[in-house]
């Protein structure tokens, strides 16, 4: 929050510093937690009349003040008021956090602002949702017209609230965007995924028809249709809408989110449709557009493991994947399982290494049994851990 209290001087021949003295109420006397100061040199005295104008600091932390003082002293060092003045008026000042984040909001372009807000979205986070949604709202107040803002609130609503409630918040919101921005393709893509989601399959064809003749870069276009057919049970022409997807050239922003999510659901229905060769080959794609130590490789390297039987695939997947930095919990256990596996075909030093490896990333227990057991390729794994186990237990309590 900024405000500022300008004070005429008249004749300033002497005056050196100006005092801001912000009080929870008037004549308090709470030491630390009463008034609050800030003094300030003036420039140096000129012949005539002046203003000066000093900003109202942020004072540290949240609280309400209800009384600004002004005061003239003859030295910054010195308490001698020449002149004073006193208003009594509320300023609520908000936490820390809000305020960085207010301050960062007016020194950015509307644009950069929007980015921003969009990027939060994205991390799918609740205290992120939070503050884009209070981004968004303070673009929109300074600019009723803005659109996209609407449609990126649309977002906020099905995230915060799946449901009935949310998307009929959503649906409220594009329509809004609509009346702004008739031609918008963004909130037709997405007012698409709502009326999908509310089984209005007739209207949401219509959106996305719409959206495709407007040569839109959205991928989410392909995406949010091929997953509208999906919920009909037309799978094969899911799947032409989310090849579209994954065909067409990266966008390198917020965009190609929806090529990932296409890969994910094209993978699903090869999978439904037990076409290994296809979901190899569809992985393979992946990799190779995103690269080798992508945060798409644990997917892979599960499969290499537990449908391919392919170990050391799967371990230098798996390892990729961690040298990258990406939310490594599913990498981490598909190495731990790739390395229990490998020790079970393993002799001498390098079955000793093995175990070791896989104790690291997944810990001995029911977790690592029950995954071994999910998978024909596994399952024998997971009998000769067992029986390790047990002579261990033996061998301990025999000693």
């Amino acid at each position: 929050m900024d405000g500022g209290l300008r004070l005429l001087l008249y004749r300033a021949t002497a005056i050196a510093a100006l005092r801001i003295q912000l009080s929870p109420f008037p004549g308090s006397s709470k030491g630390p937690d009463g008034p609050q100061r800030r003094d300030t040199y003036l420039p140096p005295p000129q012949p005539g009349a002046h203003h000066v104008s000093v900003p109202i600091a942020y004072p540290g932390n949240e609280q309400t003040t209800r009384q600004i003082a002004a005061k003239l002293l003859r030295s910054l060092t010195g308490d001698q008021v020449i002149a004073s003045q006193e208003i009594d008026t509320v300023i609520d000042w908000p936490t820390f956090q809000t305020w960085i984040r207010d301050q960062q909001v007016a020194q950015n372009s509307p644009e950069a602002n929007f980015n921003r807000a969009v990027a939060l979205i994205d991390s799918e986070s609740a205290p992120q949702l939070s503050e884009a949604k209070s981004i968004l709202e303070h673009l929109i107040t300074q600019n009723v017209q803005f659109d996209a803002a609407y449609v990126e609130l649309a977002r906020i609503a099905m995230k915060s609230n799946w449901g009935l409630e949310g998307l009929h918040q959503a649906e409220a919101l594009l329509s809004s965007a609509l009346q702004i921005k008739p031609d918008s393709a963004n909130a037709k893509i997405l007012l698409g995924y709502v009326y999908a989601h509310q089984n209005r399959f007739t209207k949401a064809e219509a959106l996305f028809s719409e959206a495709a003749n407007s040569d839109t870069r959205n991928l989410w276009l392909w995406t949010n249709w091929g997953e509208m057919l999906a919920i009909q049970g037309k799978f094969d022409q899911a799947a032409v809408k989310y090849r579209e997807a994954i065909t067409r050239p990266m966008t390198h922003d917020t965009y190609d989110r929806a090529r990932g999510e296409s890969y994910r659901r094209l993978l699903q229905l090869l999978e439904r449709r037990k076409d290994l060769d296809g979901m190899e080959a569809l992985y393979r794609l992946r990799i190779a557009e995103f690269g080798p130590g992508s945060c798409y490789s644990s997917d892979y390297a599960r499969f290499k493991l537990q449908v391919r039987g392919d170990t050391q695939g799967a371990i230098d997947l798996a390892r990729g994947a961690l040298n990258q930095n990406c939310e490594d919990s599913q990498a981490r256990q598909i190495l731990g399982l790739a390395e229990y596996v490998k020790w079970a075909g393993a002799t001498g030093a390098q079955r000793a290494e093995a175990i070791n490896q896989a104790r690291i990333y997944l810990p001995a227990g029911p977790m690592p049994l029950y995954l071994l057991a999910t998978s024909d390729r596994t399952v024998h794994v997971a009998k000769e851990l067992i029986a390790a186990e047990s002579r261990l237990i033996n061998e301990t309590t025999t000693g």
